[in-house]
């Protein structure tokens, strides 16, 4: 009997009304107040086509190269003879018969080049929507995918008869996977970085797919993968691009002029997997990710106000899920490692949400007005989080569960909202969501921050 697959990543709109979903390769919306499926769409790219005709150009480079070199052999050598000829002393001219030299038959150009398959015993290869984000005025859903290495980007045209408030508006691959995706504060610039460490923007409303060449097209770049980028402004009201990456780095630029430097946040010691500025102070930056503790800032004045420790707090909540490999090991064997997957605002009690990838809880933190990171909940599930995501006194959770793939959390009580309007739109998207498999083992990847981890046969 097949089973609901896990929402991979959720968000929400701002008033709370609309939850975006992404499972492997399709998107839902649904309407969290009812439970009503809004929208959905699933990406049919076939990347064995955008393979095929990569090696299709590659052979044909090959081939001219090839004719180009054998020409110029060939006229070398020509030249070589003449040279000789006219150098030569004449032999008498004797009559010999000789066969003519079979000529090896050559193999034809045309042949449908062969798309490389992964072997017995490869890893699997996973093809999916990477990440999912709203444009500032929420007109416009802008997803990564992996089949093209593309931003995709919908209008939400919620006056749909057809009832999907997915419009395709535009598709634009990119050299390099994207690892991170944001809007321009005007929301006309489609601002994305790569996991090689390049950041490059296109026009959404030029219909155009633009064709990046070079080193010339990026607008910064990173020596490491890039793990977030987002644009905001100073206290000088200017805009700024923040960006982050696996090596500890917060960089902060001047945007469009990005190879501007204003400063950097040091202070991380591991990758940073998320920042978030909180609309409540806009001064304030919180960080976190592979380190054992989440930081706060004045990113405007670039000083640390406080770290907050996660230790010995979140230790009871992890699982052999957590092991570090048994490479990386100590002796005792009960080395557990973790991560921050995602940090989000809840607004209305001036706090922050924070989950710890692979757990069943979400940490709520409160800023004090002495700019202090405290502990303010541990809100428990009875299933692993995936994902988060929050907005108009709502925290919805996306679970590993069969029973619920979400659950509204009430901010203000900081618990599971008990109301049954709650509990029935809860229980229409899990009944109503699309993406089933027939087993656990066919999930696709659910944690995968993890993954951002450096390590060396040293430590």
């Amino acid at each position: 009997m097949p089973i609901k697959h896990p929402f991979q990543s959720i968000i929400t709109n701002k008033e709370g009304d609309l939850l975006f979903t992404a499972t492997k390769n399709e998107l839902q919306v649904f309407e969290l107040k009812t439970g009503e499926r809004v929208g959905h769409w699933v990406d049919v790219f076939d990347s064995t086509e955008l393979l095929r005709e990569k090696i299709t150009k590659e052979q044909q480079r090959q081939l001219k190269a090839n004719e180009e070199k054998a020409a110029a052999e060939a006229k070398a050598k020509a030249a070589l003879l003449t040279e000789e000829e006219a150098t030569a002393t004449p032999e008498p001219t004797t009559t010999t018969t000789t066969e003519e030299p079979t000529k090896k038959k050559r193999k034809s150009n045309n042949s449908e080049p062969k798309v490389p398959t992964p072997g017995s015993g490869a890893p699997t290869i996973y093809n999916y929507i990477r990440q999912i984000k709203l444009s500032n005025d929420e007109t416009k859903l802008v997803v990564i995918t992996d089949s093209d290495k593309a931003a995709v980007v919908f209008q939400l045209n919620y006056d749909n008869n057809d009832n999907n408030v997915l419009e395709l508006l535009k598709r634009q691959p990119f050299p390099k996977r994207p690892n991170a995706i944001t809007t321009s504060n005007d929301d006309t610039e489609i601002i994305m970085g790569d996991k090689f460490g390049d950041v490059y923007k296109f026009a959404i409303a030029d219909p155009e797919i633009k064709t990046f060449v070079g080193e010339t097209d990026p607008l910064l770049g990173h020596v490491s993968m890039l793990t977030g980028v987002a644009l905001a402004k100073n206290q000088l009201n200017q805009d700024v691009i923040i960006t982050t990456d696996r090596d500890e780095h917060i960089r902060i630029s001047q945007y469009p002029q990005a190879s501007i430097i204003d400063k950097f946040l040091f202070g991380h010691e591991s990758f940073i997997s998320s920042v978030l500025i909180p609309n409540f102070d806009k001064s304030l930056l919180i960080s976190g990710g592979g380190d054992e503790f989440i930081c706060l800032w004045n990113w405007y004045e670039g000083k640390e106000l406080d770290r907050f420790q996660l230790g010995e707090m979140i230790q009871p909540y992890l699982s052999d899920l957590h092991l570090a490999p048994s490479k990386f090991q100590n002796e005792s064997g009960d080395l557990k490692e973790y991560c921050v997957a995602k940090i989000v605002e809840l607004t209305q009690i001036n706090s922050v949400a924070v989950l710890i990838e692979s757990t069943n809880v979400v940490l709520v933190l409160k800023i004090t007005d002495s700019y202090k990171l405290e502990l303010d909940q541990v809100i428990q599930f009875d299933s692993p989080v995936t994902d988060i995501c929050a907005s108009n006194f709502k925290l919805i959770v996306s679970l590993e569960s069969q029973e619920n793939l979400i659950q509204i959390v009430d901010i203000e009580n900081k618990s599971i909202d008990q109301e049954q309007e709650s509990k029935d739109a809860v229980a229409k998207i899990t009944a109503d969501s699309l993406v089933e498999v027939e087993s656990k083992e066919q999930f696709y990847p659910l944690y995968t921050i993890y993954q951002l981890k450096k390590r060396s046969e040293f430590s």
